[in-house]
């Protein structure tokens, strides 16, 4: 929690998420951080984040109910065994509705909360949300922050005459090379199936975030960034050996051209 500001991007879990026969977190969540109580984080996150939250839950409580139902357990006395183990929560249209149990919240009853004016949700539900590491975390669920126009660039949009080399990602501004690289990012995962890490889409929002502060904050991720962006390359290579790619004014290209296919 050291060095944390309201409005930093963070990755939350909690104890219920645990892994019961070793260390580390089933699943991390990402936010914006609102405040801190006794330890425990409120926190904003978008539609996505919530309704991977409800799945968790669901199948939290699944099990409970499985188990329970193993042991004879049905009707009444069954739904308040689930409720008194994890409470409900879910979405009715775009509304958060939980509660009703007497399980992590133990409050007894159902709380609704809508989203912001910004479409994200406040999450104080009175559970004892932890920042965490991401890499302890099995699986990110996060809305990489990726400017609208760079999902699925068209590769090879221009061929310049003279050398033969084909460009594969464009950007409007030769300066603007963060968004050549998001661009690039994207490519590599749609066509070629590279899969950035939890804790590599933590880095692209913490990374966006700080940029759009306008703080020096941003200079602290370079290094990872760069790391990141050789594994997506190397990744294009293991796959098309024959590519030579590199950057130009904040533009990836490929070369030679012969030995690029057409696609």
């Amino acid at each position: 929690m050291s060095g944390l500001r309201v409005g930093d991007t963070v990755i939350v879990s909690g104890d219920w998420l645990k892994h019961l026969d070793h260390a580390g977190y089933r699943t991390g969540y990402t936010g914006q951080l609102v405040e801190t109580r006794s330890g425990y984080v409120v926190f904003d996150c978008t539609r996505t984040v919530v309704e991977a939250m409800c799945a968790d839950q669901e199948r939290l409580r699944d099990r409970v109910r499985q188990h329970a139902v193993a042991f004879g357990i049905s009707g009444v006395a069954l739904d308040r065994q689930v409720d008194a183990a994890f409470e409900s929560l879910h979405l009715d249209g775009d509304v958060l509705v939980y509660g009703g149990g007497t399980g992590l919240g133990g409050s007894g009853y159902q709380r609704r909360i809508g989203p912001q004016a910004t479409g994200r949700y406040r999450i104080d539900l009175g559970w004892p949300f932890l920042v965490v590491d991401p890499t302890d975390c099995d699986a990110i669920v996060s809305d990489p922050a990726r400017p609208p126009d760079t999902a699925g660039p068209t590769p090879f949009v221009r061929e310049d005459p003279e050398s033969g080399d084909r460009l594969i990602i464009n950007t409007p501004d030769k300066n603007d090379g963060w968004t050549a690289v998001l661009r690039m990012l994207a490519w590599v995962e749609t066509r070629y199936g590279f899969q950035p890490a939890g804790a590599d889409r933590a880095l692209i929002a913490d990374y966006t975030d700080a940029r759009h502060r306008g703080d020096d904050a941003h200079r602290g991720y370079l290094d990872a960034l760069m790391s990141l962006e050789e594994r997506a390359l190397a990744h294009v290579h293991e796959r098309e050996p024959g590519w030579r790619l590199f950057w130009a004014d904040a533009c990836l290209w490929a070369t030679p051209a012969t030995t690029i296919p057409q696609r």
